[in-house]
């Protein structure tokens, strides 16, 4: 009964402020050896969690702290004194600016909560991928063409998936978009679509800035960013590429 007593101990002390502690290791094969790794298991995986949680909210604080603070000092220095009409435009301009950036932070985050808690009903049918592909592509192109970018479609195969529609749009949308904002004018992007044995592989390919080797663990990462100003450049959240891998999770 002592490996017990010693279990009941441990995990008396063991909170959600705390979940750093371990029952000392049973070894043996028998029921208590394995309900003892099977806690400390649980107990690492709620650990991870937590420290997962306390970042997110971090994150999430630093995020709408900057453009929060950025409609706060536009707003006072509109005040300071009166101004011309174009100034007062510049002003409401970088204002609304602000107000977009906050918007599609929380949108992004809203996104990714529902998503997590599985509490958006998915319209799984027939999608036929390539069409909506070069749907997409199609809104966007004059991002591309702006920039002087030249595109290539290599080879777009007919696939057809079980999807939701409506998800698989915003995925080709985030990656599409992603392409063109980190390619610098007159460079390249080419875009291949295949079938394989029990998958589809999207390719896409760019002469943008690359992604550093230290950094490919983490780019899914929410919030995670390469370069915080080159995304500050772009209007990005670091959140774009955690939404396009939680959709090619929920499609398998």
């Amino acid at each position: 009964f002592l490996p017990v007593k010693n279990m009941v101990a441990v995990t008396k002390r063991i909170t959600a402020e705390n979940l750093s502690h371990r029952l000392d290791p049973i070894h043996s094969r028998d029921e208590i050896g394995e309900l003892a790794d099977t806690l400390n298991d649980m107990i690492a995986r709620l650990e991870r969690s937590f420290n997962q949680i306390n970042q997110f909210s971090g994150n999430v604080s630093h995020e709408l702290k900057t453009p929060l603070a950025e409609l706060k000092c536009n707003a006072e220095v509109a005040l300071r004194k009166g101004r011309t009409q174009e100034e007062y435009q510049q002003v409401l301009k970088n204002v609304t600016e602000d107000a977009a950036q906050l918007q599609k932070i929380i949108e992004d985050l809203l996104f990714l909560a529902r998503m997590d808690s599985q509490s958006t009903p998915l319209v799984f049918s027939p999608v036929a991928l390539h069409e909506v592909f070069l749907e997409v592509f199609e809104d966007i192109h004059r991002l591309a063409q702006q920039k002087k970018l030249a595109i290539t479609f290599q080879e777009i195969q007919p696939v057809t998936i079980q999807g939701d529609i409506g998800l698989l749009k915003r995925f080709l949308l985030n990656l599409i978009v992603n392409a063109i904002h980190y390619t610098p004018s007159g460079g390249k992007i080419t875009f291949s679509l295949q079938k394989a044995a029990d998958s589809v592989v999207l390719t896409i390919t760019d002469t943008g800035i690359g992604i550093p080797t230290e950094a490919l663990p983490y780019i899914f990462d929410r919030f995670y960013r390469v370069d915080p100003s080159r995304s500050h450049e772009t209007g990005g959240s670091g959140l774009g590429l955690a939404i396009v891998q939680k959709i090619v999770e929920v499609h398998q």
